[in-house]
C-alpha cells in the first residue's frame, strides 16, 4: 500500500496460495483484493474514512454481485413458495384427514425421521397418514375391486366391515395375533396413530405389524427389513 507522493509502501501483505497448476489468477486477484481490506484496517488513521478499492478483475467483480443478488432472490422465492404452500395447504380437502394424524404443518418431525427409512416405508406410511392405500375402502373408491368389505373378516365375523385405514391396523379381528406385539410394545398408544407417527419407536412397531399380517406385502415387499433405529430426541 502506498500514500500519495511517497515511493516506499505504507504497509505490505502477502499470501502463497500454492502452486500456478492449482490456483488461477482469478484466485489470486480475489485474494488480493482482500488483502487490501486487511491492510485498511490495520491502519487506524484510515479506519474512519470512506475507503475505495479499485480493481480490474471483471470476474471477482462479477461474482461478488451475483452471489449477492442471488441470496436474496433466493430468500425472496424462498418465502414466496412458503406463504403459496400454506395457503394451498389451509384450502385443501385433506388438510381435515391429516391434521388428525399430524397438526405441525408442514410436518418437519415426520419428514425427518422419512428421511432415515426405505422408499417403500416411506411410501408406506405416507399412504396410511392420507387414507390414500391399497386397502378396499379406497379401491372401491377407484372403482378397482368390486367392494370395500374387509376380506379378511369374513372367516372371523358375519358381516365383514369397510375395509380402512384405522380397522386394518386397529379392528381387524383377523389380525389379532400379529397385533399383538403392537399392543405389547406400544401400550395406551398402540390404538393412536398419530402418536404412532411422531416417533421412530411407533413407526418401528406400525411398520413390523404391517409386516406381519402380509396384506400389503404385494405392493410395499417386506416393509420391516430396514428398521429406522431410535433416536434419544423422540422421547424428550
Amino acid at each position: 500500500m502506498y500514500k500519495k507522493g511517497d515511493d516506499e509502501p505504507v504497509a505490505s501483505l502477502q499470501h502463497h496460495l500454492g502452486q500456478l497448476t492449482k490456483h488461477t489468477n482469478y484466485e489470486a486477484e480475489a485474494v488480493g483484493a482482500i488483502l487490501a481490506t486487511w491492510l485498511i484496517r490495520k491502519l487506524p488513521d484510515l479506519t474512519r474514512l470512506a475507503i475505495a478499492i479499485y480493481t480490474d478483475s471483471q470476474a471477482f467483480i462479477k461474482s461478488t454481485r451475483k452471489r449477492e443478488a442471488k441470496s436474496a432472490r433466493k430468500q425472496a422465492y424462498t418465502s414466496k413458495v412458503k406463504k403459496m404452500w400454506n395457503t394451498q395447504w389451509q384450502d385443501s380437502p385433506r388438510r381435515a384427514r391429516m391434521e388428525q394424524i399430524d397438526q405441525e404443518f408442514p410436518f418437519n418431525k415426520f419428514r425427518k425421521i422419512q428421511s432415515t427409512l426405505t422408499r417403500s416405508q416411506s411410501s408406506l406410511l405416507m399412504q396410511l397418514r392420507s387414507g390414500h392405500i391399497p386397502l378396499n375402502a379406497h379401491l372401491f373408491r377407484l372403482k378397482r375391486v368390486a367392494t370395500n368389505k374387509c376380506q379378511a373378516c369374513i372367516t372371523q365375523q358375519g358381516t365383514p366391515a369397510v375395509e380402512t385405514v384405522p380397522h386394518y391396523l386397529f379392528e381387524c379381528p383377523a389380525y389379532g395375533e400379529e397385533r399383538h406385539d403392537l399392543d405389547q410394545t406400544l401400550g395406551r398408544h398402540s390404538r393412536d396413530l398419530a402418536a404412532i407417527m411422531s416417533n421412530r419407536k411407533g413407526i418401528q412397531e406400525i411398520l413390523k405389524y404391517v409386516s406381519r399380517t402380509k396384506r400389503l406385502k404385494e405392493t410395499f415387499g417386506d416393509v420391516a427389513r430396514y428398521l429406522p433405529t431410535d433416536d434419544p430426541d423422540d422421547y424428550q
